[in-house]
């Protein structure tokens, strides 16, 4: 029979409010206008605004990675979908998911010197589980079944696959009218996740109880409580080393691993090595798992990917790590002293390290390391690439804190400030940020958000440039270092936070810097303290570390 020609329109919220979609972030546009209204006038779904496309797709990238579950991010037509690409990206390579609703113009229109009208169908496909674009009408009942049924293949592919999806949704004038109503609307398909694996195969039994060492390595995830228990049941056998990364909120392992294989300790090669989740940070880690690769390489996860980023790889196990540590724990523990050799290498690094940095001048480190004796298991923490990632890797005992977060699915610097601000919106906990001033100025528009959660503070380290090149081998030692690497730009950053209406304070020696610290946590806002560092201190000290580290001391 025949129907509205946006009726599809009202069955996809009637299925997203099934499914139990939670936030969405609409970015202003006239093309997208029916989307926009059908979820403004709603109220099962929280709505938020943001007037830079770029910045509202990482505010959902947050929004999605502290709850697990799609946001929804609506944009116009044209260009306005091409600003979500990075986040886009960055979604992608973090498995977390996200639901992108392009408004489109009608197909006649592409290519025909439209205003707002470019090649929208499959132009994030390379970088999404599941791309398609809806029917332009919905006036017949094969139109609408065809776009309803897309819709919820969106919807589960995004649940299942772990990532972001895109439904491009050409549309028609008039875009303003109210939508239709029906008594006959869409029922919402149901997924039964498969059930988990209750036996281990025997032959993962076998090898697991004869390896003599065992070296388990997770990548960036999401804080598990699961998990943990399972690893500190595993870690009471003494073959068994677990290396905790700050981006895999895993506690009880061996922190100052990337101090440890820095030196390249051939003594330390494992038998098995177990990995699992997303990117490793440590660079020095993947030169030396490279250089010395265990004799046997385990990669765990249910959707099989094949990712071998250390070249050894000899086996994929369907199953997720909580599932199977908590098999391997109930085996009897066997006898070595793999265990001990790598915490005799830690004591090593932290005997060394310790006066180090309690005797640090001021600069970014020193900024780090006071940080880190500010926060605890109720913060969250989200990094910003370059400098402060690696900073933060290198303290001598970091906090265990309730999540710890970096954008390193793609590792750049854009969107750094908006995903901290979409996390912090839908969580209790105090959301830290800790970022550089050209990274902030980038991201700056994340500001354009309705959204100021009181949970969020914000650390802008202010180092006269990207101080990352002047730290790593290669752009340090180049003439153009400064003019076309670092490129200092003399950025005041209070002033920018005054014109987005956000407290700021000022901190450029020790004391500022503990009650600017202070001043943050007591605030009841947004808030966000400038830090101003020597680029020269920061060099220095970074140099004496390294060679520290590598030294035989």
């Amino acid at each position: 029979m025949p129907q509205h020609d946006k009726q599809h329109l009202s069955d996809l919220l009637y299925l997203l409010q099934q499914y139990g979609l939670q936030q969405a972030v609409l970015c202003p546009g006239s093309r997208s206008a029916p989307l926009t209204l059908a979820f403004a006038r709603q109220n099962s779904i929280h709505c938020s605004t943001a007037v830079d496309e770029r910045s509202a797709a990482y505010i959902a990238l947050g929004k999605s990675l502290a709850t697990a579950q799609p946001t929804a991010l609506v944009c116009t037509s044209g260009t306005a979908l091409l600003n979500f690409a990075p986040a886009v990206a960055e979604a992608f390579y973090l498995r977390v998911p996200l639901l992108i609703l392009s408004a489109d113009r009608p197909a006649a229109w592409v290519d025909q010197l439209d205003g707002q009208t470019i090649r929208q169908d499959q132009i994030l496909a390379k970088h999404t589980v599941f791309s398609a674009t809806l029917p332009e009408r919905s006036d017949t009942d094969i139109d609408r079944w065809h776009a309803a049924r897309l819709v919820q293949e969106a919807w589960n592919k995004a649940i299942q696959l772990r990532g972001p999806v895109h439904l491009n949704i050409p549309l028609r004038e008039p875009l303003y009218e109210s939508l239709p109503t029906s008594t006959d609307l869409p029922k919402a398909l149901q997924w039964q996740a498969a059930l988990p694996q209750m036996q281990l195969p025997g032959t993962i039994l076998e090898r697991w109880l004869q390896a003599k060492s065992i070296l388990l390595v997770g990548g960036q995830q999401a804080p598990n409580t699961q998990l943990q228990a399972a690893l500190n049941q595993v870690l009471k056998d003494p073959r068994v080393v677990l290396l905790s990364e700050p981006v895999n909120n895993l506690q009880g392992g061996i922190e100052q691993h990337e101090a440890i294989c820095a030196t390249k300790p051939a003594q330390l090669q494992a038998d098995l090595l177990i990995s699992w989740g997303e990117q490793v940070v440590a660079k020095q880690l993947k030169i030396w798992l490279r250089s010395y690769p265990a004799t046997e390489h385990w990669r765990l996860g249910v959707d099989g990917q094949i990712a071998d980023p250390y070249r050894q790889l000899q086996m994929l196990v369907a199953m997720d790590p909580t599932t199977l540590f908590s098999g391997v724990a109930q085996l009897p523990a066997g006898s070595g002293h793999y265990q001990q050799l790598w915490k005799q290498a830690e004591a090593s690094i932290h005997h060394k390290i310790q006066p180090f940095f309690e005797a640090l001048p001021f600069g970014d480190l020193k900024v780090m390391f006071r940080m880190a004796q500010k926060l605890g298991a109720t913060d969250a923490l989200h990094l910003g690439n370059s400098t402060p990632i690696r900073y933060w890797q290198m303290l001598p005992q970091p906090p265990a804190l309730a999540w710890l977060h970096a954008n390193r699915g793609t590792s750049g610097i854009d969107g750094v400030s908006s995903t901290a601000l979409g996390f912090a919106s839908v969580v209790d906990h105090t959301t830290w940020l800790i970022t550089g001033e050209l990274s902030f100025v980038y991201d700056l528009n994340a500001f354009s958000s309705s959204e100021r959660p009181k949970n969020l503070k914000i650390l802008v380290i202010n180092n006269g440039g990207g101080d990352i090149f002047r730290l790593i081998d290669g752009p340090s030692t180049q003439p153009e270092r400064e003019t076309y690497f670092a490129t200092p730009r003399n950025i005041d950053v209070q002033s920018l936070a005054k014109g987005w209406g956000v407290t700021s304070y000022l901190a450029t020696d020790e004391v500022s810097l503990q009650n600017g610290l202070q001043a943050l946590r007591d605030s009841q806002e947004t808030a966000i303290l400038e830090v101003r560092t020597e680029p020269s201190v920061n060099q220095n000290v970074y140099k004496a570390y390294q060679q520290l580290i590598k030294s035989n001391a």
